[in-house]
Formats: structure tokens, sequence, C-alpha cells
């Protein structure tokens, strides 16, 4: 049995822990002999410098060989026609590279991945009509940035679909990559961070006139947005004008700055 000064001295311990004064998570070697100040100075060592710990390089072996196992069992596949390709590639070599990104739009500036062409337009349209969500994760592989944490602290906000046309696909293409984009670039996945307020015609079925009025005030941003950065994420730039709308409404709402980033663009007409 412990001395009542040792128990004194344990307890006064256990109250100065939590109360925060011993907040480093270090053992104090005073309470434990000389074995825990061995003990001690091992884990300081393994925290100062990771690789001399024994379980270090068993971690890195389990890590790298699950990855393998996964490649083996479930190898990585084209975007454009699913054929099995090297680890973190997204097209084959018969479709070709991600085609280079035209010139940039006079309506808004955006960073994009490549142009509207195959082998990329191929996947998106596979993705967006084929109901193939799981292209998303290959895709924003593909996106600006996405391998750098240069979005940190910022809000990764997705183009909003309305609610109808959201009801009558199932999921919205640019929320699937923006929250791929938010995991790899850091930043913070927001989709209800801008809201679409009317459900607009297709752009697509509009020519390129009618599209800013169509789709003009038609987005609204939420009250929190004052004084933050955002990143805004599509999947087709084709003239600006709903990127330029949601903006807008961005910028409307209080955000500092917005970064446009998009899959692909086609040619400015």
């Amino acid at each position: 049995m412990p001395s009542s000064a040792l128990r004194e001295r344990l307890r006064a311990s256990g109250s100065a822990a939590r109360s925060g004064q011993a907040s480093s998570g270090e053992l104090d070697p005073v309470y434990l002999g000389a074995k825990g100040t061995q003990f001690a100075a091992r884990r300081a060592r393994c925290r100062a410098m990771p690789s001399a710990c024994l379980l270090q390089p068993v971690l890195c072996a389990l890590r790298e060989g699950a990855g393998a196992l996964r490649q083996l069992l479930a190898p990585d596949y084209c975007a454009a026609c699913d054929a099995p390709v090297p680890r973190d590639q997204v097209f084959c070599s018969p479709c070709g590279p991600c085609p280079s990104p035209p010139p940039g739009h006079d309506v808004v500036r955006a960073l994009v991945a490549g142009a509207y062409e195959p082998p990329l337009s191929t996947a998106i349209l596979r993705m967006k009509f084929g109901h193939r969500t799981d292209l998303a994760n290959r895709l924003a592989l593909l996106l600006p940035d996405a391998g750098a944490r240069s979005f940190a602290g910022r809000w990764i906000v997705p183009v909003p679909l309305h609610y109808s046309r959201l009801v009558e696909r199932g999921f919205n293409p640019a929320a699937l990559l923006a929250r791929q984009l938010s995991r790899r670039a850091g930043g913070r996945y927001a989709p209800t961070f801008l809201r679409r307020l009317r459900d607009t015609p297709h752009q697509s079925r509009l020519p390129a006139a009618a599209r800013r009025e169509n789709v003009r005030d038609a987005f609204v941003a939420c009250q929190s947005a004052a004084g933050r950065q955002a990143v805004l994420v599509d999947d087709v730039i084709t003239t600006g004008s709903t990127l330029d709308a949601c903006s807008r409404a961005l910028y409307a709402a209080g955000v500092v700055h917005v970064t446009v980033v998009a899959l692909a663009a086609t040619p400015t007409p």
C-alpha cells in the first residue's frame, strides 16, 4: 500500500493534469521510478524521430500492401471506357490524355482542367447522363489544385441545382466534384452555401444571348457568407453565364473572393 505522502503526491498530480497544468502528455518520471524514466525517454525519442519507432516501418509496409491489394482486387479504370489504368491515372492510352484547356472566357475567369472534347467530354456525359456517379472520384483528380492544400480554409461551393432538377436527375454532378475537391485541397465542403431560387430552363437549349438573362437573380447565398473566401465548382463552362450569376450572388452576400474551378470548358464562340 502506498504511504499517505505518496498518495497525496499522486492525487496532486492527477488534479494538476485535470486542471490543464500537465498538458504536454508526457509521463512524469518523478512518480514512476527508474523504469518509468527510461520509458518516458524512449517515448520522447519516438515522438521526436518517428522513424526510430519500431512500428513506423511496419505501418508503412501495411499501407503500401493495402494499396497494392486494392489495386489488384479493384484496379483503377479509365473514366471514358472503363479499361484498367495505372493507379491515379484518369484515362487509358487508347482514349488519349486530357485535352488542354481552351483560352479563357470573357464572362468569367476560371481554373479549368481541360477542353470539352473527348475523352473528357465522353467521361462527363457518362457521369451526368449515364448515372455513373463513381466517375466523379476519377474526374476530380483532374481538377486544378486538387492535389495541393491551396484551398485550405476556403468554402468549396458547388453550383446548385433546383430541387425539382435534383429530384429528376438524382444527384448534382458539381456537388460530387466539389466534395472530392474539398477532400483533396483542404477546403470546407459547403453544398448549401448557395441556393437556386427558381428552376430555370436548360442553358444548353438557349442561345448565348439569352443565357445571361435566364439565370439573372436565380441564385442566393446564405447570410453567413460575409467575410469568407469561396471556391465555386462546376462541371462544364459554356458561356460562363451561370458561374457569373453565382459569383455575383456570393459577392452580394459578402464573400470577399471567389475562385472558379471547372472540369471542362467549351471554346469561346
